[in-house]
């Protein structure tokens, strides 16, 4: 039980580092996103999730949790034409289950 604990903290600090940007321009993509956010620290990775057509979030993973909260400031700022939402992530997906929108 005692690792699981560890395992369940090890998860709440990294969902810290992560935040979640909605509300973006259809012309946004991963390298937009780390010059957007990259002053804020060290991003570990961007992930664009699609529904259908272009990607309407993404997710973004700091190194640091500091990061993240810093980036929070972001939350409203407008960029291609849109005000971005921005919040910490309360859960987000693997990897493989995020891919761009197919051509």
């Amino acid at each position: 039980a005692r690792d699981a604990r560890r395992g369940e903290g090890l998860a709440a600090v990294e969902s810290m580092s992560t935040i979640h940007v909605a509300n973006l321009s259809p012309a946004v993509d991963q390298n937009m996103l780390r010059q957007i956010f990259g002053h804020f620290g060290a991003i570990v990775d961007v992930r664009l999730i699609a529904q259908s057509g272009p990607a309407a979030y993404a997710f973004v993973d700091f190194a640091a949790p500091d990061a993240a909260r810093k980036a929070l400031e972001m939350s409203g700022a407008e960029f291609g034409g849109r005000p971005l939402r921005v919040e910490l992530a309360k859960n987000t997906p693997q990897t493989a289950a995020t891919t761009a929108a197919p051509e």
